[in-house]
């Protein structure tokens, strides 16, 4: 864990500190100068994000079999999250689309929940091609809810499978696949769903 964690953090603070040594060493024109800073500010927003997603993952290693349940309609929650945050997951020209099904009454934590459907969502549009759709279908039967998030990416190979959950892990580099991530929204997920 303290391996993998460093070297997820190192790898943005190098990049800052190369630009800005570069920036204190050299004289840089205006352009070059706006160039450097709008590097370090997408690494500190990588930054950001991975201290953010390391810390909701050790909340959620000790809240577990703590969450607050309440009765909710799902396809209600589902409405709110999405008119809330759709605009998050439709850059690259993505839409999000809500099959509505038959509506369920759930018990959830109602964030735990959000962090299920978010790290779902922005896994679907990182991994999907720009201008394609994501699809929520949700279904129920007369015990049960189901809430399915598709995408039109190119899936995970069947050797990957028993390893997208575990923490830090990601597919194999080199992979046309792999784009940037930490490795741990699905590991979160599953440790959400699974309480």
């Amino acid at each position: 864990f303290v391996s993998n964690v460093t070297h997820e953090l190192k790898s943005p603070v190098a990049s800052i500190q190369l630009a800005l040594e570069t920036m204190a060493l050299r004289d840089l024109s205006d352009e070059k100068r706006r160039e450097y800073i709008s590097m370090m500010l997408d690494d500190t927003e990588r930054l950001s994000t991975l201290i953010d997603r390391i810390l909701r993952a050790a909340r959620i290693e000790k809240r577990r079999g703590r969450y607050r349940l309440e009765s909710v309609s799902m396809l209600h929650f589902l409405e709110e999250v999405l008119e809330e945050d759709r605009h998050l997951y439709e850059k690259d020209g993505h839409t999000i689309v809500l099959e509505k099904g038959r509506d369920a009454r759930v018990a959830i934590d109602r964030s735990a929940m959000r962090v299920v459907l978010s790290n779902l969502l922005e896994n679907a549009a990182r991994y999907s091609p720009p201008g394609s759709a994501i699809r929520l279908r949700l279904t129920r039967d007369l015990r049960s809810c189901r809430l399915d998030v598709m995408d039109s990416g190119e899936g995970i190979p069947r050797k990957d499978l028993k390893n997208i959950f575990k923490m830090f892990w990601r597919g194999a580099e080199g992979s046309p696949s792999r784009v940037p991530g930490t490795g741990l929204g699905l590991y979160i997920v599953r440790n959400i769903v699974r309480d």
